[in-house]
């Protein structure tokens, strides 16, 4: 009964394997690019952003609102660049819906006006 599960499991790797193999350069490419997105976008926004608001509330030292806004920049910048990887990728795998495109206009109006709503208040 065990090499019956072994011989299985065998099996199922090596058509794992093949399949992987089958991956053109293009689909690679596309898989890294997508999670490279999602690590940006995920750390950023689990990890940066509310640790550049708990320093503000935790900690009080010479300079904080500087050390602040320094933190909040950086984590605008690397969403930004999250962002411009999900255009990437929504354009190669021709994902952009031309014909109601309101949900993608509504999200990069949001992304955009967001630093300027922190600012404003």
């Amino acid at each position: 009964m065990e090499q019956c599960y072994f011989i299985l499991a065998t099996s199922l790797l090596t058509a794992v394997e093949a399949q992987e193999q089958k991956k053109s350069p293009e689909k690679e490419k596309q898989h890294r690019m997508v999670v490279a997105h999602g690590i940006l976008m995920g750390v950023t926004f689990a990890a940066l952003f509310p640790c550049g608001a708990i320093v503000m509330r935790a900690f009080s030292f010479r300079g904080l609102v500087w050390f602040h806004a320094g933190w909040q920049a950086v984590a605008y910048a690397i969403a930004l660049a999250g962002l411009g990887l999900g255009v990437w990728i929504a354009v190669e795998t021709q994902q952009v819906n031309m014909q109601s495109p309101s949900n993608q206009i509504a999200e990069l109006t949001r992304f955009s006006l967001s630093p300027q709503v922190v600012m404003l208040s």
